[in-house]
């Protein structure tokens, strides 16, 4: 995600599930979204978080919703690949 871009969570029911989710998006929305029973929901977003119609946020005392806005937030890559990977290529091709 790019902060031009907007980050779409949809149509899906959590009953017991951990959803952890990063965004830089300058916004994140929540939409025919479910988080109940034992679910827990952790979002950071840099810009906004929208909840539009359908989202539902009850999980019981097992589970727990935070949302979390900070301006300062970065997402960054690994620059190389972790030494243990092994990159398979195309015959012929060398790295």
């Amino acid at each position: 995600m790019t902060p031009e871009e907007e980050a779409v969570i949809e149509n899906q029911v959590f009953d017991r599930w951990d959803f952890e989710f990063r965004s830089v998006a300058r916004n994140t929305i929540l939409r025919n979204q479910v988080f109940r029973e034992s679910s827990t929901l952790k979002i950071e977003a840099k810009e906004g978080i929208e909840l539009q119609p359908g989202v539902e946020l009850s999980p019981n005392a097992s589970g727990g919703i935070l949302l979390i806005m900070d301006p300062e937030l970065e997402i960054s890559c690994p620059e190389k690949q972790p030494e243990n990977r092994e990159v398979i290529l195309p015959k012929g091709e060398s790295p």
